[in-house]
């Protein structure tokens, strides 16, 4: 509820506030949408004793940099309690997606990539509603690059939703020579971030496991441990944040026990192992397509 948050944030803040502040929301229980927020500051604070512009400002600035990350992190997780993870998102008149991860992603826009499948069913189903789709994969990012490159490469663009794909780098490259990987704590961390300045933006989130480092069935390969800690680190994100999770690594782990039966290392979903080939971008696309609908 509305009030619920608004005393949530207070009872959040009152310890960084100077005292006898007072701190006002208003929030939208139809769109959970955070309309404004104030912050008043007492008479007896410094920057009403000392009346200079200059100490004003300096006051103010050093205020909002104590809370600002943090308050944006918690309005976006209370503004996102109520939504399912399994749910499909209503399509809607201008929509824009953004596709958001490494080279998968950003093959994924080739001609028989899992972003042109999923971007051509929606707009065939769809033709009246002016979907526009945008791929935003850059080749070898991990979490750490997603947060770097967020506010230009996906807020900046205004989308109503964005799927994150990412995670194989941040584990495969660990086993790579002179480059590192992402750890769990940096990865899980970074997983929120990203997420809570998504929600923050207004747009929907739609969050996917990574997919395999190798192709085996039986888990012989190397990384399958260390990949299962990570995708199920991606699920307790969207666990706890409250947003839709594809569970691609679930998919491909099911689909590889049914059709290996070789235990081959590749070419059955991917090239080399990790890259998709054609049925691995079908398998992704047709996993991604159960949450959009009318």
């Amino acid at each position: 509820e509305p009030s619920d948050l608004s005393d949530g944030v207070e009872k959040q803040f009152f310890h960084i506030l100077p005292e006898s502040s007072s701190l006002k929301l208003r929030f939208s229980q139809k769109n959970s949408t955070l309309h404004w927020v104030a912050v008043h500051f007492p008479p007896s604070c410094e920057c009403h004793q000392n009346p200079s512009p200059s100490a004003h400002e300096n006051f103010q600035k050093e205020a909002a940099l104590r809370f600002l990350r943090s308050f944006v992190l918690l309005i976006a997780t209370a503004a996102t309690l109520a939504s399912c993870t399994g749910e499909r998102m209503i399509m809607r008149k201008g929509e824009r997606i953004i596709f958001f991860g490494d080279s998968i992603t950003e093959q994924g826009v080739k001609p028989n990539g899992y972003v042109t499948i999923v971007g051509g069913d929606l707009k065939t189903r769809f033709p009246d509603l002016g979907i526009e789709i945008i791929g935003a994969g850059v080749s070898g990012n991990k979490v750490p690059d997603l947060q770097k490159r967020l506010s230009r490469d996906v807020i900046e663009r205004k989308p109503t939703t964005v799927v994150i794909y990412i995670g194989i780098n941040d584990v495969w490259h660990w086993n790579l020579n002179n480059i590192k990987g992402t750890t769990k704590e940096g990865f899980e961390s970074g997983l929120r971030e990203i997420i809570a300045r998504v929600q923050y933006s207004g747009a929907e989130v739609v969050l996917c496991t990574p997919t395999v480092i190798g192709e085996k069935r039986d888990s012989s390969n190397a990384q399958d441990a260390m990949l299962n800690e990570y995708s199920a680190i991606s699920r307790k994100v969207a666990k706890d944040r409250g947003i839709r999770l594809c569970d691609l690594h679930s998919a491909f782990v099911a689909y590889l026990a049914e059709h290996n039966v070789a235990n081959k290392e590749n070419g059955i979903l991917t090239t080399d192992g990790v890259h998709l080939n054609d049925y691995g971008n079908k398998l992704v696309a047709k996993e991604l397509l159960k949450y959009f609908s009318r």
